[in-house]
């Protein structure tokens, strides 16, 4: 297993400045099979329910990000619309496109 060094730090409440606390190593697992073996040796007999956990937790989090980046109102409706676009897959970008009578 790999491990990656990535940044840690906070928002400081009375600056509003964010403030470096430095790195921590992170573990890069190359498959499933060993990010539930790293998950298993960290809580026993638990490994796939905290790798699940931690797949669900990751999923919300982006899904969050898409819908909120879509339905800001403090952005135009143009930057709305293609934040929406950009949500869909590739297929259904093309058929859209075509859709519009734009042919890609």
């Amino acid at each position: 297993m790999k491990t990656e060094a990535i940044k840690v730090s906070y928002r400081d409440k009375t600056t509003g400045q964010n403030v470096s606390l430095g790195t921590i190593d992170a573990p890069r697992f190359d498959d499933v099979d060993e990010a539930i073996a790293y998950f298993e040796s960290q809580e026993a007999g638990k490994g796939q329910e905290v790798t699940l956990e931690y797949i669900h937790t990751a999923l919300d989090i982006e899904l969050q990000r898409q819908y909120r980046d879509a339905n800001r109102p403090d952005r135009t409706k143009t930057q709305s619309a293609t934040s929406k676009f950009k949500q869909l897959s590739p297929e259904k970008q093309l058929e859209a496109l075509r859709a519009a009578g734009i042919e890609v």
